[in-house]
């Protein structure tokens, strides 16, 4: 794709209010090509009705009350966007807007192939338990982050964004990553700073390898848990002025970041920071390669 193409998925929360603005100021910023998404989630509709086989009354009255909620969804829907667009006419990007019906997560994934850059806030929904017992809200972005195909970034506020921390273990080490980071970090006004984690003398090479590839203004930092602390936890343990920008790789058991934590179990520790999740396989990372890059640099 010659032109950058953004995605801005929509919902009502403050979150979303942070994250469109994000959108509005890269897009500009970039020239990309904006587009935002509101779904109506019908599959949500039908789970709240709980509608299986007609039963005492039939379903007709299930149907109805479907539609009606269908209706009053999609009225939001054109508030947010009739919104969006009065805020995005003070930039100097032409966005495009459009509503969809379906299973959020799914339409977003449908279309995560068509673009660059996927923006969305962490809004929360229903789902499980918490270790106390209450109920917490587990986000679409967790959903969302475990298949989308291009790099997402969930906002979780637009203020005092200062830096931006990338964490690398052996397999996501790539100088090329490393260099587009920083180009990216330096171009948006954000300090930059690589974190590398793992095991006892890997990282001790992974610090080596990793400042022979970056200006040396550059902050490195490295955690290889000797402390008794888990090394990824320490990499993600930021206040909310610095965006974390994490690899992945798809593993049998799902998708886990470098370090080797499942993405789903991200957002329980990573409450106050803005995080950009890059998919498998961006980093065109190689480990046997990355080993002996990295053995090169005792």
């Amino acid at each position: 794709m010659s032109c950058r193409n953004y995605l801005l998925a929509l919902d009502g929360s403050r979150e979303s209010l942070s994250a469109t603005n994000i959108a509005l100021s890269l897009s500009e910023y970039e020239h990309a090509k904006l587009t935002a998404i509101s779904v109506i989630d019908t599959k949500s509709i039908w789970a709240l009705l709980e509608c299986g086989a007609p039963g005492l009354i039939g379903s007709g009255p299930y149907v109805n009350a479907f539609e009606q909620i269908k209706a009053s969804l999609r009225s939001i829907s054109e508030a947010l966007l009739s919104s969006f667009e009065t805020r995005a006419q003070a930039s100097q990007t032409a966005p495009e807007c459009t509503i969809v019906e379906g299973d959020p997560v799914h339409e977003i994934f449908e279309r995560s192939s068509n673009y660059n850059l996927i923006i969305t806030g962490r809004r929360h929904n229903l789902h499980g338990h918490s270790k106390n017992g209450s109920y917490y809200r587990s986000s679409l972005t967790k959903r969302l982050a475990a298949v989308c195909a291009c790099p997402l970034l969930i906002v979780a506020s637009e203020k005092n964004i200062q830096k931006a921390r990338l964490i690398v273990d052996v397999a996501t080490f790539n100088a090329e990553l490393m260099a587009e980071f920083c180009s990216l970090a330096k171009s948006a006004k954000l300090l930059p700073e690589i974190f590398c984690v793992g095991e006892d003398l890997n990282v001790d090479n992974l610090v080596r390898g990793v400042k022979k590839v970056v200006d040396s203004t550059v902050k490195v930092l490295c955690s290889d848990g000797t402390d008794g602390d888990e090394p990824f936890a320490v990499a993600v343990d930021v206040s909310a002025d610095t965006v974390l920008v994490i690899p992945t790789a798809q593993t049998l058991e799902g998708r886990v970041t470098s370090g080797g934590m499942l993405v789903h179990d991200l957002f329980g520790i990573t409450s106050p920071a803005s995080i950009l999740l890059l998919p498998p396989g961006f980093a065109k990372s190689n480990m046997r390669e990355n080993e002996k890059e990295l053995s090169a640099s005792k």
